[in-house]
Formats: C-alpha cells, structure tokens, sequence
C-alpha cells in the first residue's frame, strides 16, 4: 500500500491480521501496545502497529511515536505500538512495516465466502497436531454443510508454523549441506592419504618406540592425538575462513531467501564445526594409526625398510584416490547441470526486445479512484484511474531521451491474470470446464514499444475506448490451442473470472471481438508461453469480488528510451508525484534487471554449486598429486633397475601416467553411478535438462 503524510509518499507492505494475533504469537511491541477489541468496532482498526524499521526510517526513532498518524489507501491512521526489530511471520511478508485489525465477523471485506486468510492457532499443552486436525476436519464439514448453495469441498490442513515458513526452503539447504559434506569427505580423504604416507615415513620411528616398551595403545594414542590437534588447527582456521564465507553466501542469496540478516557464527555453529573437526580428524585417523601401530620390527629396523614393500598400503592410497575423484564428480555434475539450466534459461525467445527499457509499477490507491457497488461487495474503478494513466503517458514521453512510454498490467516474468472465456457461436461447456487464458490489460502502443511483432490483424488503437465496441487482441498459442483450423480475427469471446479470494466467478458485462494476432511472449521464463489475451487498459468496467485491489488499477510503465534508462528513474518518480502527490512509483529498474531478478533462484544454486565443485576438483587433484608423488618417492629403486635394463624416460612417465589415469577412470566410473541417482534430487531446480543430460555428464 501507499503510505502517505508525515513525509514523502512511500510504499510500504501491509498485513492484515485479527486483534488477537500477536498475544497468540507471543509477541510484545517494544513500544506501546497490541490491539484491544475496541479498535475494530467495525472493519478495519483506524490504529495500527509498525514495524521497527518504519519507526527508524520514517519517524527517526522518535519515542514519542505513539499517536502520530498517517495515511494509508484514503484513510487516517494512528500509531499505537511499535513491533521488535526483524519480526515477521511468513517469509513473503518479510518486509511488512504496517498491521492493521480487521473486525471478521462484520467487515465487508471479508464476507462469509472468503478463503483469503490464513489462520495461526497455539495448541493447548498436552495437545497433538492431529488431535488438532481431527476436531477442524469436524468444523469443516459443519461449515461444509452451512455453505452448501454456494461452494463445497473446502477442507483444513494443519500444520506446524515452522514448516509452513520454512519448510520449502529445506531440500534446497539439505541438498547444500550434502554438497558441503561431499567436499569434507574428500578434503578428509586427503589428510587420511597423508596420515598414511605419514606413518609409512615414520615406520622406524615407531620401531623404535615399540621395541623401548611402547605398547600398542600408546601408539595408537599419540597417532590419534596429532591427527585430531591438525583437525581441529585446521577447523578453526576454517572458522575464520566461514567469517569471509558468510558474507559471500549472503552476497549470492537472492533476496526471498529466509533469514539471511540472521545468518551468523554463534556458539551452536561453533561448537558443532569444532566437534565434525574433532570427530573427521579421529575418525581419518584411526585406520592410519592402526597400521602404523603394529609395525614389523625386524624389517621397519633394517637399512632399508623404509621402502615400501607394495601390497595393501597401495591399495588403501588407490582407494582413497578413487572415493575423492567419485565424490568430486557428482558435484562436478551437479555444478553442470545448474550451468546448463541457468545458461537455458539466458537464452531463450523472450517475444520482445528487453534492450533500453525502463519499467515502474503504480498501484492507485483510495477512493479517488475506486468505489463499492453497494450490496455486492465489489469494487468498481471510478474515471480518475483512466485520467491517472493518461496524463502519466502523456508525461512521460515527453521526458528527455524517451522514444515512447506505455503501461501493461503485468510485466513479462512475472506472470498474467487468468481468466475464463466462451466463444460465442460455439457450445457453452460447463462452468467449470470454461478454457482459461492469461489476459492482460495495456496502452495501445505497448506492442510497439516492446516490440512485441503483430501477425494478424491489427494492433489496439486510442479509438479503443470505454463506448467504443470492446476488442481483445490474442497470441499465437491462444490461436494455436483453440483456434486452429480457423481464422481467429472476428470472434467473439465473453469472458468472466474466478476470484480465490471470495471462490466467486465473475462475468465480464460485454463481449469482445478478436480485433489481431501478436507472437508469443515468454510470461513466466522457465515456462512455455501459454494462450494470452491483451484488452485496451481503457475498457476496464471489471467488477472484482473481495478486498484484494482491482487488477487494472496496477499498472506497470514501461518507456523505451535512446540510452541508458536508469537515468530516467528519478524523472519517473517526480511525473508521479506531480501528477498526485499521495501516489508513489516503485520498483523502478530495468527490463534486463527484472529478467536478471526472475532467474535469481537458478543463478544462486549454480554459483553456489559450482564453488563446491570447483574446491572438490581442487582437492581431489591434490589428492592425486599427493599419492602419485609418494608412490614415485616410494619406487625410485623400481624406476632405477627399470631405466638401467634399458627403459628410458617416456617408459617410465607412461608407466606413472597410467597408474594415475586408471585411478581416475575407476573413480569416474563411480562417479557417474553415483550421479545418476543423487542429481535427481535437484531436479525441480533445473530448466531445460533432465537429471541425466548425457551432454553434460561427459563435460
């Protein structure tokens, strides 16, 4: 909503809630206090809380913010309480700075029909989710049976507020702590080869401790207790590193990713990286230390029994390299597969030309521009939003460097209204069997200046206006999938929507004529596009049921400009305010920004992928290095014999080559295996690629 008054016109998030929430949540404000049944004797409370954020920004931290008031969609209201720093709810609703109360059982916005709400209850002690499930599927089917002419079928599901809030984000942060526990096992791998090649060095050394009275668990004592002080020197230099990790990791989250504000080192995170060092050290160290306290005193005491005597000490080295280039691989696909999508989803056909394009949003608000239509509980847009819009284009381009300047209600990437229609001439199927389509409204220069190209027909003219006879213009899917053996131009379509928030369908009051076919537009980049119709911003006498605002009083403007756009944010801005100084511009960017802003969930999980995948093939590189460099130390006397019966230097680097590519050829070998099954728990991530991309997994 705009908030108005006691400054600049700002936009700011609004929540809806009943006077008691916050007792049930258990939260205080840190200044003043909830909601008492008296502030809602009827609708809406005129009091409200704020968050602690919009008490700094807005009111300085002014301690004496209590009955202050401001505006918020025409009405006054008047601060009570101030809520504590960062709370929210939901993890949509982040960013909310006002609460208002909402009287339910006498507020026209919330009739008896409406299923916009979401309902937080606390159990009583002793009680269980499913006791709780059981006694509300009891009071759905009562209020089933009350609603019975209107709609059915509606039911309760209850669960616990934490899933609800956070329960999508965890297979995302699952799947990273096992890519994280992937590159521990193979940095483990790694001090475990050296642990060995260690002992396997100190083989005298620990003679000569065994043969002066050293008994075994002494030995094995000492190995264990090196091997767990390196563990936990190197896990509290990796606290240190995480301190610079932390930041990048909130640097990459998009910005709908929860709780990034609170991510931080305290004393659970500490205790819990110092324990896994612990733990990994003794663990990779055992085997080592096993081994290494059970020597061959008579050969581990001659001249030369440090030299290896081959058999099982290789063998633990070459399994180790294999476990370290397997785990390494399945990242490795990982990584590439996320690429792969993420460099899909960059190229596909947009329908339109993103380039030097400026885009804001509007959402009028008040009863300036909308009014009730009494005894339907409906809004209904008033002339002034039309007038709004056309003093804005008329505005806007007359700015410096703009080319041309029009609106749309929503804008590619984020989606379309959907409505049903029936074309006349054909058989009216069933309520609910009725086609859907996604529908948009829009200036009539909106094609052009995106340059969206026109098929068939003819584009939207200023002709095109509330007397005038209604015209709709579809995409080639809408042709494709219900009008294809037919020319489309001349049809008639009548068309109604299904509002969620009230489950009431609405009918449009006239008909529309097909009027031009345009190509197809990507709405939503991840999907195909899907059948879509734009009607003249200016034949809008949609009545919408419900509290939710009517849809073509948002607007979003687009300008096509002669350079860089973002030089004309500021202008934008000051038209608005010019035009009505209570209404305010918001979200001003790019078009190339919000196409950015719509791929932000794949670009995070392939950074984040690829980093882990680029440390493990670092590590399992070193790994190989390190274990085909002690097995070169541990062979010079082979080599030697070898080169002077004649082998020369090629021999002896193929012979060392091939050792290690036979490791790396097994480990791959498991590697795909292993991929195969694990990269399909990232498949709901992926565009464009299946778990199994074959191109891909030979990259």
């Amino acid at each position: 909503v705009t908030l108005s008054g006691a400054g600049e016109a700002e936009r700011v998030r609004q929540e809806v809630v009943s006077w008691d929430l916050f007792s049930v949540l258990g939260v205080d404000p840190v200044l003043g206090r909830h909601f008492l049944p008296e502030d809602v004797p009827s609708d809406e409370s005129s009091a409200v809380l704020i968050s602690h954020g919009l008490w700094e920004r807005r009111f300085g931290a002014d301690p004496n913010v209590l009955g202050q008031t401001f505006t918020v969609v025409g009405k006054v209201r008047t601060v009570i309480g101030v809520m504590p720093p960062g709370f929210w709810i939901y993890p949509w609703a982040k960013n909310a700075d006002v609460w208002i109360a909402y009287n339910l059982s006498s507020n026209k916005l919330v009739p008896p029909d409406s299923i916009w709400l979401s309902v937080i209850g606390r159990l009583k002690r002793g009680a269980t989710i499913e006791q709780a499930q059981a006694e509300l599927d009891t009071i759905a089917r009562r209020l089933d049976l009350a609603s019975a002419e209107t709609d059915t079928g509606w039911s309760v599901r209850v669960e616990p507020l934490h899933e609800r809030v956070l329960g999508r984000y965890g297979e995302r942060l699952y799947i990273l702590l096992g890519a994280v526990g992937f590159v521990l096992l193979i940095a483990c791998t790694n001090v475990a080869n050296l642990l060995l090649a260690r002992a396997n060095a100190r083989q005298k050394e620990i003679a000569v401790r065994a043969s002066l009275g050293a008994g075994r668990l002494r030995l094995i004592r000492q190995l264990l207790t090196e091997s767990a002080a390196l563990a936990l020197l190197g896990g509290a230099v990796g606290v240190l590193l995480s301190l610079w990790g932390i930041e990048l990791f909130v640097a990459l989250a998009p910005q709908w990713f929860v709780r990034t504000d609170e991510i931080g080192i305290d004393a659970t995170v500490l205790g819990f990286t110092l324990g896994i060092s612990l733990l990994t050290g003794i663990l990779f160290g055992l085997a080592p230390a096993l081994r290494a306290s059970k020597p061959d005193l008579n050969e581990s005491l001659k001249e030369g029994g440090r030299r290896s005597r081959g058999g099982s000490r290789h063998r633990s080295h070459s399994l180790l390299v294999v476990s370290e280039v397997a785990l390494a691989l399945v990242l490795l696909v990982g990584a590439g597969l996320m690429i792969n999508s993420f460099l899909r989803l960059q190229r596909v056909h947009l329908g339109f030309d993103p380039d030097n394009l400026l885009t804001a949003e509007i959402l009028l608000e008040g009863p300036k521009y909308w009014d009730w239509v009494e005894g339907a509980d409906m809004k209904r847009v008033t002339p002034q939003g039309a007038i709004f819009y056309e003093r804005l284009l008329e505005r806007a381009r007359s700015l410096p460097g703009v080319k041309s300047a029009d609106i749309i209600s929503r804008l590619p990437g984020r989606g379309m209204w959907r409505v049903q229609f029936a074309t006349i001439g054909r058989p009216a199927p069933a309520p609910d069997e009725l086609p859907r389509a996604g529908y948009n409204e829009i200036s009539p220069g909106l094609f052009r200046t995106m340059g969206i190209p026109l098929l068939k027909g003819r584009y939207l003219t200023e002709r095109d206006m509330e007397a005038s006879p209604w015209v709709v213009i579809i995409n080639e899917s809408m042709v494709r999938q219900f009008f294809p053996d037919e020319d489309p131009i001349g049809k008639i379509l009548h068309m109604s929507i299904y509002h969620g928030g009230t489950a009431r369908t609405v009918q449009e009051e006239k008909p529309r004529e097909i009027v031009g076919v345009v190509g197809d537009v990507r709405h939503r980049l991840q999907s195909d596009p899907a059948p879509a119709m734009y009607a003249p911003y200016r034949q809008h006498l949609w009545q919408t049921p419900g509290p939710r605002y009517v849809m073509h009083l948002g607007k979003n403007l687009v300008i096509r400009t002669a350079s860089k756009p973002m030089g004309l944010a500021t202008a934008v801005g000051r038209v608005v305010s010019e035009i009505d100084k209570d209404q305010v511009v918001y979200d001003v960017m790019t078009m190339e920004e919000r196409l950015s802003e719509s791929v932000a969930p794949w670009r995070f999980s392939m950074r984040l992928y690829s980093i882990f995948a680029g440390l493990a093939v670092i590590l399992a590189a070193v790994g190989i290095f390190g274990v085909i460099s002690y097995s070169v130390s541990q062979r010079t006397h082979e080599f030697g014999i070898r080169m002077a019966l004649g082998a020369d230097r090629s021999d002896i680097l193929k012979l060392v080559v091939r050792q290690g590519l036979v490791l790396v050829l097994i480990g791959v070998a498991i590697g795909v295996a292993a991929a195969l099954g694990l990269t399909r728990l990232i498949a709901s991530e992926l565009y464009g690629v299946t778990p199994t991309d074959p191109v891909t997994f030979m990259a």
